[in-house]
């Protein structure tokens, strides 16, 4: 496994209060990241095009699998008591809204690429972009799934849901892959302290 993502999971030498502070700023990191990437969107209805998948696809990497929950959770906690971190609204009404299939999938795809990052390290660029495509599949099962529920229609939402995002998720997708092999490479020049 690479270093940078190695030592991103755990405490450093310092202790566990650092260890503490460190996945602390790090799950609140991710859940603002998450919060200014929903409000970067184009409003399409009834799923808007936001930024969202690219910072879960990060947050998932660099984070590994409990990081990555405990900053989605976070996220999803701030949204469901009210503070405006999803792209249209906020609070548990929300929750059960067109999008909560999505904000489920965002969950699942991070702390699956937590978890591949964790158990496997860093594949190489195809094996990250494979796993990439495979989280942003959790991301959409969820969400089609819970917005057919609300439209009536599987058809109708994989339309309004899917069909709109494929390519801006390809380009999310090579994006991401870019960003982890140029941080992994970066700490192949400077190793880091285990």
């Amino acid at each position: 496994m690479n270093n940078f993502f190695a030592a991103a999971a755990r405490a450093d030498r310092f202790g566990r209060w650092t260890g503490l502070v460190n996945t602390v700023l790090f799950a609140l990191g991710g859940s603002i990241a998450m919060a200014i990437a929903a409000h970067v969107k184009i409003p399409f209805w009834p799923v808007p095009m936001t930024m969202q998948v690219l910072v879960v696809l990060m947050v998932g990497w660099i984070g590994g699998r409990n990081l990555a929950a405990l900053s989605m959770g976070l996220y999803i906690a701030q949204g469901a008591i009210g503070l405006p971190v999803f792209s249209g609204g906020a609070g548990l009404a929300y929750l059960a809204g067109p999008t909560a299939g999505y904000i489920v999938g965002f969950f699942l795809a991070a702390v699956f690429l937590g978890e591949v990052r964790d158990r496997v390290g860093l594949p190489g660029a195809g094996g990250i972009a494979a796993a990439n495509l495979c989280a942003v599949a959790l991301i959409y099962g969820p969400g089609w799934i819970w917005l057919s529920v609300i439209m009536g229609s599987g058809m109708a939402a994989f339309s309004a849901g899917v069909l709109p995002f494929l390519l801006s998720d390809v380009l999310k997708i090579g994006i991401a892959t870019a960003a982890v092999m140029i941080l992994a490479g970066r700490n192949r020049e400077k190793p880091m302290d285990r």
